[in-house]
């Protein structure tokens, strides 16, 4: 081979490694050019009042930042990025970012405010022999306190059936006002849960409960009970 042309195979691939040296160092700065973004990009807030601070990752330089809320009611945000708890309900947290180009991106994150239940409690049962007794056909609409009481948690009524023992079609219970109406003979567990959802689910995996026995007999004229009190006596 020619000494010319060797010096030229020779040039030509000294550019073609210096061209893929320069495409990959220009991968590698697009890669580190990360584009800004919110650290988390939902966030729940558990009273009123509650803070906390949006971080934005990946900021260039010299940018300028504008903070809004869709719903002051529920979050407001500063000039920093701190949201504050106003109100129950949902909002989204917007920042305008504005680069020194001149271009702009906007970063979103959604609030959730809500207020949980610390306690529940039935407070209407009439209990004999630790159960509340009712007659087969009789409806009954069974109410209940919950602490504190500005939460936002549902109220959820249902029917435990895990003893072994119990009837569950001793009643029928609707789940959104606490009415049980009694249907069969036999024993039941009723539960008021207080829930982040009114879903049999978000009941069950609450820990904010209360439970009651519900004793089911037969109707009004049914005989419950008999005591001979003389010879022509029987109450």
């Amino acid at each position: 081979m020619p000494v010319k042309s060797a010096k030229k195979i020779g040039v030509l691939l000294i550019m073609t490694i210096a061209m893929l040296l320069v495409c990959s160092v220009g991968s590698m700065r697009v890669k580190a050019a990360a584009t800004p973004k919110f650290r988390t990009g939902s966030i729940e807030l558990t009273r009123i009042g509650a803070v906390y601070v949006l971080e934005i990752l990946n900021k260039v330089d010299n940018s300028k930042y504008k903070w809004t809320s869709s719903n002051e009611n529920v979050a407001t945000v500063s000039s920093n990025g701190i949201v504050r708890a106003a109100g129950v309900g949902t909002a989204k947290i917007k920042c305008v970012i504005t680069y020194p180009s001149g271009k702009t991106k906007t970063l979103t994150c959604n609030v959730t405010v809500r207020i949980p239940a610390t306690d529940i409690r039935i407070n209407n049962a009439t209990l004999s022999n630790g159960s509340h007794v009712m007659r087969v056909g009789e409806s009954y609409k069974f109410t209940c306190t919950v602490s504190p009481t500005n939460t936002s948690d549902k109220i959820y009524w249902y029917l435990d059936d895990s003893d072994p023992n119990s009837n569950i079609n001793a009643v029928r219970v609707n789940s959104s006002n606490g009415i049980v109406t009694a249907q069969r003979r036999g024993k039941i567990v009723l539960m008021a849960a207080a829930a982040k959802e009114a879903s049999e689910q978000a009941a069950k995996e609450s820990s904010v409960t209360d439970a009651i026995i519900i004793e089911v007999i037969g109707p009004s004229n049914e005989v419950v009970s008999a005591e001979i009190i003389d010879a022509k006596t029987l109450k």
